[in-house]
């Protein structure tokens, strides 16, 4: 079912807002009669002589089917035609023209040219492509008073960009639960007016040492309330959070919301379930898991659109007392579409069109990069 708010107000204050409902399982949508979509390998990036994947992190793939992945370790992005060869790098590791320290999130915004923003030189860089050089166009600093931006992408309205929050850990963090922004920017990273989003998040473990100081680690087996924000199209933001199935639509010009809610029921965490956790917490951060245990598994565990307007979402619910963890398809009404079930070991990165675009990681293997292509029932 889907709801309809008018208004532009804080989606914490909107989860409040619609937390009383009449809704129940008679509401929900036949999960096990979905169509099943089937996924068949079309693609597989191994390393080379030429490369090497030391730690992937971003994955993107153009329209045309190009990769592009970002690795960590050497903080540049390596570029690869529709047949997995490797075209070149781009960028280096440093804080010079061409360089970043530490690449948060890049797009591709058409066939020849590509933005990249560097969280710890708070700027970005973007490039114009010729045949298969890339080539840097302009670099932008950001404004010393701009927010600590996690991610930062042109859309479609000149001189605008979508800037999501870093998550940065401070003292305060221990008596706060803190929130995580979705803001319109200008190219300096200048608020242009109130935050599109705002959402909680607590997945962390924070722990305070001797000295007055503390440590952090994130909770251990996809444990703690996350804050899921995507760009479903060149207006509308979706966000979601893990703990609910409430999945808000935002427009960034108008500011109407529209909201696909449905009464899914969580998983509770078994005592095997707790105790693992706690056995994956480590020694230093026993208690603190401990206090902090959460009742269930979360119910959503991520989300992705396509450029269909399809959103697809990785859920773990307890369906007529089933327990059903897997990637469900909906449309922007809230009509679920289908099914798929993902490879083992391999984590969605990004979806375009019929392929996704993801990495394998075997446990006693090296990564690679896949590409799956879709078939809807």
């Amino acid at each position: 079912m889907k709801t309809i708010i008018k208004s532009t107000i804080y989606l914490s204050s909107l989860f409040l807002l619609l937390s009383c409902s009449s809704e129940t399982e008679e509401d929900l949508p036949n999960l096990n009669s979905l169509p099943q979509w089937e996924l068949t390998q079309e693609l597989e990036i191994t390393d080379s002589d030429e490369f090497l994947f030391n730690q992937l992190g971003i994955l993107q793939m153009s329209n045309n089917g190009e990769v592009f992945a970002h690795d960590f370790a050497e903080n540049h992005l390596l570029h690869f035609d529709q047949q997995g060869q490797f075209l070149g790098s781009i960028g280096r590791a440093g804080s010079g023209p061409g360089e970043f320290q530490s690449i948060s999130s890049f797009y591709l915004n058409g066939p020849n040219q590509l933005h990249i923003f560097d969280r710890q030189n708070m700027r970005f860089t973007a490039y114009n492509r010729s045949g298969d050089q890339w080539t840097i166009g302009e670099t932008v600093s950001l404004d010393e008073n701009a927010m600590n931006f996690g991610t930062f992408r042109p859309i479609d309205e000149p001189g605008t960009y979508l800037a999501t929050s870093a998550i940065v850990f401070r003292q305060e963090m221990l008596d706060a639960e803190p929130l995580q922004y979705v803001s319109l920017t200008d190219r300096k990273g200048v608020s242009l007016r109130d935050s599109v989003a705002v959402l909680p998040f607590n997945f962390f473990l924070l722990n305070e040492t001797s000295g007055g100081g503390f440590s952090v680690r994130s909770k251990p087996n996809n444990l703690g309330l996350r804050a899921h924000f995507n760009l479903l199209d060149e207006e509308t933001v979706i966000a979601a959070r893990s703990d609910r199935f409430e999945i808000d639509l935002l427009n960034i010009h108008t500011g109407e919301n529209s909201r696909i809610t449905y009464p899914f029921s969580p998983v509770s965490l078994t005592d095997a379930d707790r105790r693992l956790a706690l056995d994956n917490s480590g020694q230093n951060f026993r208690s603190v898991m401990r206090e902090s245990m959460p009742d269930h598994h979360n119910l959503i565990h991520s989300i992705f659109p396509d450029n269909q307007e399809r959103i697809w979402i990785n859920m773990q619910t307890l369906y007529n007392g089933e327990e059903i963890f897997g990637w469900m398809i909906v449309d922007k009404e809230g009509e679920f579409l289908g099914r798929t079930e993902i490879p083992d070991n391999f984590t969605i990165r990004t979806i375009q069109g019929d392929r996704i675009l993801g990495l394998y990681s075997p446990e006693d293997d090296v990564p690679s990069i896949r590409v799956y292509r879709v078939k809807e029932s």
